[in-house]
């Protein structure tokens, strides 16, 4: 009876690996041909470019998207979700998990998420947050060793 239920055990682990290795391939596959988070944006800011700081150069990979009216957020693969975090009273952000990648979506007005939601490719995740003047909202990417991608990269631009 143990080693059946050892077997069973076993078997349903490398079924998993296995999910999370195509998973893994099939967002790696996409480089480059990702969808946008938004429809409408008035401006992207490749903060990987932009990130020299007066004391000390800090890399900062993230893309930010900037809108002059309030918009829809979507998923840009399939994944599942792996946290919502409220940053403060109005402010939330999501993490995603894509196979062996995380993508980092802040801020999210009103988040329509929870912890272990699957989630499909350009599925509704959210609203564009208001900050100063005009709506926004920052990805960054990571992968399970928490290295940083340029997120810019991973988009497929018109």
């Amino acid at each position: 009876m143990r080693n059946a239920l050892f077997f069973i055990i076993l078997a349903f682990a490398a079924n998993t690996l296995q999910a999370q290795i195509d998973s893994t391939k099939a967002f790696e596959s996409c480089r480059g041909k990702l969808p946008l988070p938004v429809k409408h944006f008035t401006k992207v800011i490749d903060n990987s470019k932009n990130s020299k700081n007066v004391c000390m150069y800090q890399f900062n990979p993230s893309t930010a998207f900037i809108s002059d009216k309030q918009d829809s957020v979507f998923s840009i693969h399939e994944g599942s979700v792996v946290s919502v975090y409220e940053v403060d009273s109005s402010n939330f952000a999501i993490m995603i998990k894509y196979g062996q990648y995380f993508l980092v979506y802040f801020p999210i007005d009103a988040p329509f998420l929870k912890k272990g939601d699957y989630i499909k490719a350009k599925q509704f995740i959210g609203f564009l947050k208001k900050e100063y003047e005009d709506y926004r909202i920052q990805i960054q990417l990571y992968n399970k060793q928490m290295k940083e991608f340029v997120a810019y990269n991973w988009f497929k631009w018109p």
